[in-house]
C-alpha cells in the first residue's frame, strides 16, 4: 500500500489536489498529461462529489484519506451526518441535486458507506487505475 499522509481539506478544491498530488506521483505524470489522463479526470470528479456532499450536507470534512492499493485509489471521506447518500432526485430533472451518488457508484468498483463512532459515516470508494 502507497499512503500519503495528508492535512485534511476543508474544500472540495483541497480534497482534489490532495488526490492529484497522490495520482501524479503514482503515475509517474504531471500537468497537462496529468489533466487529461482519462482516469484522472475520474477519480477527481468523484473525489469533488464525496467533498462537496461532505460539506453541503454532513457539516464539513472530518476525514480523509487517500492510498494506492493494488486495487486502485481508495478513497475515504468522511463527515459528522449519519445521513447515507441520496439519489432520489436524480429522475427528475427539476428537481436539484442526486445526480452524484449514482455517477460515482458507475466510476467506483467498491463502495462502502460504513458508520463512525462519533455518530457520522465515512464513505470509502476504489477506482481502478492502471499499473504505472
Amino acid at each position: 500500500m502507497d499512503e500519503t499522509r495528508i492535512a485534511l481539506p476543508s474544500s472540495a478544491a483541497g480534497a482534489r489536489n490532495a488526490v492529484a498530488l497522490v495520482l501524479a506521483g503514482h503515475l509517474g505524470l504531471r500537468g497537462a498529461e496529468l489533466r487529461e489522463h482519462p482516469l484522472v479526470g475520474d477519480a477527481l470528479l468523484a473525489t469533488s462529489e464525496l467533498a462537496t456532499n461532505a460539506i453541503r450536507h454532513g457539516g464539513g470534512i472530518s476525514g480523509f484519506r487517500t492510498d494506492i492499493t493494488a486495487e486502485g485509489l481508495v478513497l475515504r471521506i468522511s463527515d459528522s451526518s449519519p445521513r447515507e447518500p441520496d439519489s432520489s432526485g436524480a429522475g427528475d430533472p427539476t428537481a436539484p441535486g442526486g445526480f452524484g451518488w449514482p455517477m460515482i457508484q458507475r466510476l467506483a468498483s467498491h463502495i462502502a458507506v460504513t458508520r463512525d463512532e462519533g455518530g457520522g459515516k465515512s464513505i470509502t470508494l476504489v477506482l481502478p487505475l492502471p499499473r504505472p
